[in-house]
């Protein structure tokens, strides 16, 4: 994958376990949202797909609506959604009580030029 493109986060404070929605758009082709929620004991935070909830005869199971197969690519993927957020959470706001300017951002990287082979 030659780009990631950082398009926008959208903060959700009225929800209860969701802190925010990332937006990105990967190969220039797919745009995908991955929510940003804490962790169950509320110490960190982290990135991740939306999930479906299915039930079967091996009872009720989650799938992802994404994923990347590799622990190391998505580490990398989770640093540079962080990293955006950050940025976009510390950008000064011409009125302390709105929520953060969430415009749409364009930063391409490289993270998996190297490893992935599309």
């Amino acid at each position: 994958m030659k780009d990631i493109e950082f398009i926008s986060y959208l903060p959700t404070p009225g929800e209860q376990y969701m802190i925010g929605i990332a937006t990105l758009r990967i190969y220039g082709k797919f745009i995908i949202r991955l929510k940003h929620m804490h962790t169950k004991d509320q110490t960190s935070t982290f990135f991740a797909a939306p999930n479906y909830a299915i039930t079967d005869g091996a009872g009720k199971r989650y799938l992802a609506s994404f994923e990347l197969d590799s622990k190391t690519e998505s580490q990398m993927l989770n640093d540079f959604i962080r990293e955006n957020v950050n940025r976009v959470l510390s950008q000064p706001r011409a009125n302390p009580n709105t929520s953060p300017s969430v415009q749409p951002m364009k930063q391409s990287a490289s993270i998996f030029e190297e490893q992935m082979p599309f």
